[in-house]
């Protein structure tokens, strides 16, 4: 199954949707007046984490999947948050603090959060965390350009610049063996991080891609095995034959 946002034609507000992509089938999970984004999914696949916007602030929430439960609030003492993703072992959120940047919260232990960019200009930094829990990728435009960085966790004063020539969207092979990003150029880029040392290897370009910038939130995804991607790309019209059109015509005489 997978989860999306889906606006309301009639006021534009954005609810979260279930897919069940074996039974080929959809639910609404949220419905509230206030648009809900950024679905993340539990490690255990029951919860739906997201982000949305009332009272004039975006606030967290969780849902069960199965609609068992009424949505509830989810950590009250983060404050105001948009959450980017939350890590496979739940041990960590990232998040974007409107006006504040990128954070990452401990959700276990009594950790103290901690800064990871302060760039005020994106919306969102794409973050996303290792499927090891190791590592978290995301794009910052601190340099005045869309760039990809890498830091460790718990945070150390290390942090890597993986793109070469500006990218952002960041995802990671769901086994941990590549990093994927979008370079600004149009290419999908891969670097091979199975071997020590890989922050500092060069990325490989994989295929070129029709994507309008690199500041989507998910424009792209990846099979387990890094073999297939799934791509929201913009489908043009399709071609049709001209029609000419002929004013003040006059048959011939005598037809």
């Amino acid at each position: 199954m997978t989860a999306a946002e889906k606006a309301n034609p009639a006021g534009g507000n954005a609810d979260l949707w279930i897919y069940d992509i074996a039974r080929q089938s959809a639910s609404r999970l949220t419905g509230s007046s206030a648009s809900d984004l950024h679905p993340l999914w539990s490690a255990d696949g029951r919860t739906i984490l997201f982000s949305s916007k009332r009272d004039s602030a975006y606030r967290l929430f969780t849902k069960r999947v199965d609609g068992a439960d009424p949505e509830r609030p989810f950590g009250a003492a983060l404050g105001e948050a948009i959450a980017e993703d939350w890590s496979r072992d739940g041990r960590y959120l990232s998040a974007t603090i409107p006006r504040r940047g990128l954070w990452v919260f401990p959700l276990e232990g009594g950790g103290k959060p901690w800064l990871v960019s302060s760039d005020p200009a994106p919306n969102t930094f794409q973050s996303e965390f290792s499927p090891d829990g190791r590592f978290l990728a995301y794009m910052s435009r601190e340099a005045g350009h869309p760039e990809v960085f890498v830091e460790p966790l718990p945070a150390t004063s290390e942090r890597w610049q993986v793109s070469t020539r500006g990218g952002g969207e960041p995802h990671w092979r769901p086994d941990g063996k590549e990093l994927y990003y979008l370079s600004t150029d149009g290419w999908l880029m891969s670097i091979d991080t199975s071997a020590a040392g890989w922050q500092n290897d060069r990325p490989v370009p994989l295929f070129r891609v029709t994507l309008p910038d690199v500041d989507g939130y998910s424009d792209y995804g990846v099979s387990p095995d890094g073999q297939s991607f799934v791509l929201n790309l913009f489908l043009s019209d399709p071609v049709t034959q001209p029609l000419d059109v002929v004013v003040n015509w006059r048959p011939p005489a005598g037809k």
